[in-house]
């Protein structure tokens, strides 16, 4: 055995049959349940005042908001704001349609000047 080679003197062990484990399954008894569902319950209970107190203090902001600044509809929709950007916009809408009507007629105006410009050229009228 000492004239084999290192690697032929270690066999690989093959099982043939693979036997499936048995899953573990846990029994509870209804004490156990009794108390999970208690602390379920009780969470629940804690948030649900949790988000009745984050309500009632969003509504306090919202009515000490309205007393600082006087009557508000709401910060969120500003009727000026959004009619100056309208009329902005259609300034804008206005202007480019405006400068691509003279872009178009001035350069006409050029063609049509160097036109004439080579045919006196040409012909000398």
């Amino acid at each position: 055995m000492a004239s084999l080679p290192f690697s032929a003197t270690i066999r690989p062990i093959f099982k043939h049959y693979n036997r499936p484990q048995a899953s573990q399954i846990k029994a509870q008894s209804c004490r156990d349940e009794g108390t999970s569902n208690n602390n379920v319950d009780a969470n629940l209970g804690v948030l649900r005042e949790r988000i009745e107190q984050i309500k009632m203090k969003k509504k306090l902001e919202r009515c000490y908001e309205c007393k600082l600044y006087g009557w508000s509809y709401g910060s969120r929709y500003k009727y000026k704001v959004k009619r100056e950007m309208e009329i902005s916009q259609l300034f804008e809408v206005v202007s480019l349609g405006a400068s691509t009507l003279a872009f178009t007629f001035h350069t006409a105006t050029l063609c049509l000047s160097l036109v004439s410009l080579f045919v006196h050229l040409i012909y000398g009228f």
